[in-house]
């Protein structure tokens, strides 16, 4: 009998499996080694499972590494080897898949199980032993139920002052609770975007959990006074609504923080899980908070281009306390809203420092992380961004935002099957996010799983038929899917003067029309003009605009574009990639 194909989803799914059992959960270094060959292997990559590639890719070694004198690879295989063997005795012996590693080789087996039939006579013994497996299975499974991560939306507690104006503060509060509960360990935790899609709407909890897929809802209110502040909140199961913990608290302003606190860790203790470690409470005066919260407040209202408005709040809140860490990471994420569309260089004086200056106040504060990861990231130093990544991920696991982006770093070095874990992550965490979900789109798209970015960026249009890119990826998608007309139909709806509509124009032998969106583009002075020019087949101007970007910082995501897929053998295309220290 031949063994039935092994899905994506149903490896991942597998892999996260074995990662998280016994065997594998104290050993990050095999988890990572399992997923990595896993991933190259699903995507097509497994000619390229080389013992000198895993030693860079998974172990961090330099490139120039000798595997004859550091042997890590082989023995982590090994090991390896071992620890699946054990699995598929124990806890995966009912698994769908089984994942093997060959002897001799580094590309992983994925198979289907096939349940055989024995038509050997009954044997009371052999009848003991099964039933024996059957009921350590049912235990295991037992456990495994037992232990499912918790997983929790907070809700914007609602403003019960006399003035509209406070909305700032509840706001903000619930946007402190979300942090604090985001660094606990053993504690999923739904993402901002995601949860104050409630906000001033009827709340049925468990209408809500179950489109957050959340297990637990946090709800509350903040009544402020002048000298006052009165909060009451409580955790309710998503199941039948029962309420699992309660409490109010009425103090004086200046106990904000030991307010966030008590709550985090009267849910941590209704959840009966450990708090995690490195949460620093900062010793902030009262005015330099409230002056952060309210520029948290106009960043998160405003956005884009309005962010810079939110600098003034933060620079007070600085002066009222220069060492508070956190507004500092504010004026970095309104220089990066503000200039999002602009090269580094216009960003680069405002985030940077301030990057710098919040991880000289708090190590362990994971928005700066992030900061300095899109600090390295346009700088194109992609391996300190990645660590700042990691770093982010680390300190706070539920930081939605921190897995969008480092699944952006990903997707632009060509490492797909991992940026496709970041993103999806993303979306679990935020599942209400159309940018996460736009994300992970792209990363559809440039893995040439047309399919999929088709149903996603539908599932976008469906929530929002107006969001700027969702259309533009269907019907870049659809194009590259063999649904040509469909394609240039969604394109044109999206902006019929874009560079992808004048690419699928010269594709499809639609010369002049595609000539007319360049003359449009190039007078305008667009960088991705060079997608027209390459679509038309005039390869050298396409790659002198690249250039041009390289020394500008502006290629983005130029090199994973299927739209340069006859680009790609070209040596001075693979010499760009090498400059942007994309290189494999």
């Amino acid at each position: 009998m031949r063994d039935e194909p092994v899905t994506l989803d149903a490896a991942l799914r597998e892999v996260e499996k074995i990662s998280a059992s016994p065997g594998f959960a104290r050993s990050d270094g095999l988890a990572r080694f399992l997923r990595y060959v896993v991933e190259q292997s699903l995507n097509g990559q497994s000619a390229q499972l080389k013992e000198t590639v895993i030693g860079v890719e998974v172990y961090g070694r330099v490139p120039a590494y000798d595997p004859k004198l550091d042997p890590v690879v082989r023995m982590q295989a090994a090991k390896l080897r071992t620890k699946l063997t054990e699995f598929y005795a124990g806890p995966g012996n009912q698994d769908p898949v089984i994942i093997e590693m060959p002897k001799g080789s580094y590309a992983p087996v994925l198979r289907a199980a096939v349940p055989r039939v024995s038509r050997r006579p009954l044997n009371w013994r052999w009848i003991a032993a099964g039933a024996t497996v059957l009921v350590a299975a049912a235990v295991w499974g037992w456990l495994a139920i037992r232990a499912q991560t918790p997983s929790i939306a907070v809700l914007p507690f609602v403003n019960l002052s006399a003035l509209p104006e406070n909305e700032y503060f509840s706001d903000g509060l619930t946007d402190e609770i979300i942090q604090s509960l985001s660094m606990v360990e053993g504690l999923s935790v739904k993402s901002r975007t995601s949860s104050f899609a409630w906000k001033g709407k009827p709340q049925d909890i468990r209408e809500i959990g179950r489109k957050l897929d959340a297990s637990v809802v946090l709800e509350g209110s903040v009544f402020r006074t002048e000298e006052r502040l009165r909060v009451s909140a409580q955790l309710v199961r998503v199941s039948n609504g029962s309420t699992l913990w309660s409490n109010s608290y009425d103090r004086q302003l200046k106990d904000t923080f030991a307010i966030q606190d008590e709550i985090s860790r009267s849910i941590v203790n209704a959840l009966r899980v450990q708090l995690g470690g490195g949460q620093r409470r900062y010793s902030a005066s009262f005015d330099a908070y409230d002056l952060y919260l309210k520029g948290r407040y106009q960043l998160d209202q405003r956005g884009g281009f309005e962010a810079i408005k939110s600098l003034p709040l933060f620079e007070q809140a600085i002066a009222k306390d220069p060492n508070f860490a956190p507004a500092f990471v504010g004026i970095g994420l309104a220089y990066f809203n503000a200039h999002y569309w602009r090269p580094i260089q216009a960003r680069d004086p405002g985030m940077k420092a301030t990057a710098e200056r919040a991880l000289e106040l708090d190590p362990l504060l994971p928005d700066a992380h992030l900061l300095m990861a899109l600090v390295q990231d346009g700088n194109f130093a992609w391996a300190d961004a990645e660590r700042e990544y990691r770093k982010a991920i680390q300190i706070s696991p539920n930081f939605a935002l921190a897995h969008q982006w480092y699944g952006h770093d990903l997707t632009r070095q060509e490492r797909l099957g991992e940026a496709l874990r970041e993103c999806r992550m993303a979306v679990k965490l935020d599942p209400l996010s159309l940018t996460a979900r736009e994300d992970l789109a792209y990363v559809y798209l440039f893995s040439g799983r047309y399919k999929e970015a088709v149903a996603e960026s539908r599932a976008i249009l469906a929530v929002d038929p107006n969001f700027p890119r969702a259309r533009m990826i269907l019907g870049r998608a659809l194009f590259y899917w063999r649904q040509r007309e469909s394609g240039i139909r969604e394109l044109q709806a999206h902006n019929p003067r874009s560079p992808w509509i004048g690419a699928a124009y010269a594709f499809t032998g639609r010369r002049q029309e595609a000539q007319e969106v360049l003359n449009s583009l190039l007078t305008e002075k667009r960088l991705d003009a060079a997608l027209v020019y390459a679509a038309l087949g005039e390869k050298s101007r396409a790659l002198d605009m690249m250039e041009d970007g390289l020394a500008r910082k502006e290629l983005a995501f130029f090199f994973v574009y299927p739209e340069f897929a006859g680009l790609r053998a070209e040596p001075r295309f693979q010499e760009l990639r090498r400059k942007a220290g994309l290189s494999k």
